[in-house]
């Protein structure tokens, strides 16, 4: 089966905004106004965009030297 890296850039970008929204909701101080369940939320969200955007990035890598 044959993979396209644009498959892949969808992981990263999406994982990255993820990621970084739950970051800005912290740093625009929402978090004091939000309940706490809110908070343990959007707290998961940020290492879930991450570990997204890092699973791109890997496979992009591997696609890229498989080509090369």
């Amino acid at each position: 089966m044959r993979s396209n890296s644009a498959f892949f850039w969808f992981f990263i970008i999406g994982g990255f905004i993820t990621a970084a929204v739950g970051v800005a909701y912290f740093a625009s101080g929402e978090s004091a106004r939000a309940t706490d369940s809110q908070n343990y939320t959007v707290l998961l969200q940020i290492p879930i965009g991450a570990i997204v955007s890092i699973y791109g990035i890997t496979k992009r890598d591997e696609l890229r030297r498989g080509r090369g």
